[in-house]
């Protein structure tokens, strides 16, 4: 049975992953390339069977990139907006519903990602590369959020 999107108080609730790699100022995000060929930040919509946010995050992160919770550290950031209507197709159960994106960040990897059957490819990119690669402008603000969280 297909796992059923959490549509409590019919709000979709979105995580997502900034993933780096580096040290001090020199710092490396990945991004996943869509089959559709657009960049994205790792993540995904929380399922009905997810006991909470984290548990969102780790299904998407398996799912993704093949890491498993003991391969990498995570912390959820102090960072959490709406969005209305990132979803256009009409005929989607997501369509008009307001989602709410949490950013977590993930660090300290024990394991080298790879892309999934999901997703068409993972890039290394520094934060310009990234800024440039992202075409939506909603990630682009959420990386530019996460990294101001991160980088305090």
């Amino acid at each position: 049975m297909e796992p059923r999107l959490d549509l409590t108080d019919n709000k979709i609730k979105n995580v997502r992953a900034i993933i780096w790699k580096g040290d001090g100022e020199e710092k490396f995000f990945l991004l996943t390339e869509e089959r559709e060929g657009y960049f994205t930040i790792p993540g995904g919509c929380k399922d009905i069977d997810d006991g909470d946010l984290l548990s969102t995050l780790q299904r998407e992160i398996s799912e993704e990139l093949g890491l498993a919770p003991s391969e990498y550290s995570a912390r959820k950031l102090d960072f959490r907006k709406e969005y209305e209507n990132l979803y256009n197709n009409p005929r989607s159960e997501r369509f008009g519903k307001v989602t709410i994106v949490t950013l977590f960040e993930i660090y300290d990897l024990k394991k080298e990602p790879s892309a999934s059957h999901e997703v068409k490819d993972v890039v290394w990119a520094d934060k310009d590369e990234v800024l440039q690669k992202l075409n939506s402008e909603h990630m682009r603000e959420l990386f530019h959020s996460a990294l101001q969280i991160i980088n305090k």
